[in-house]
């Protein structure tokens, strides 16, 4: 289950008051959590907008966006190499060879086999994980959300109706 802050941690969050390790973990915390970032800026006042324009001059935009131009008009130097080293086969050989030992080294301790039966065990996990699912949901969802999206838009024309008759 996901930890969310207090209001107080949000205040003091938003007056900048609070410890820095933390501050970052609140930071995170908004990328993430969509009621936090709608509860944090809840808190930003009209003063705040107002103090956050003032700092912000109006050619903000395209200063940045010049700065840019001129970064992406340098000539940019890139040296690739132009030779590919030669494998003789005394290489070739010897990079099959340590493959070959590496793979009997894994094989003889296990590694493979402990590998395929932890597969195995995440596959029937993750069956069961389905069955439960699917067990949990009705096996005639679909008439049901049909059923149900029926009578809310029946009720759909009665409240407009009441609102034009309330409205004359």
């Amino acid at each position: 289950m996901e930890m969310h802050f207090s209001t107080d941690e949000w205040q003091a969050f938003k007056r900048k008051t609070i410890e820095p390790e933390i501050c970052v973990e609140m930071e995170v915390h908004l990328q993430f959590c969509e009621s936090c970032q709608e509860f944090y800026l809840g808190l930003i006042e009209q003063s705040d907008l107002v103090l956050a324009q003032a700092a912000i001059p109006l050619n903000f935009t395209d200063d940045v966006l010049n700065r840019m131009e001129k970064q992406s008009s340098a000539a940019i130097i890139v040296k690739f190499p132009t030779k590919k080293p030669k494998l003789n086969r005394k290489n070739v050989f010897a990079y099959y060879v340590t493959a070959a030992v590496l793979t009997l080294a894994l094989m003889s301790g296990g590694v493979f086999d402990t590998m395929a039966d932890q597969s195995m065990r995440f596959s029937q996990i993750c069956m069961v994980q389905s069955q439960k699912i699917e067990a949990q949901v009705s096996r005639d969802w679909y008439s049901q959300l049909f059923k149900d999206g029926s009578q809310w838009m029946n009720k759909l024309p009665i409240e407009r109706e009441r609102n034009v008759k309330d409205a004359k």
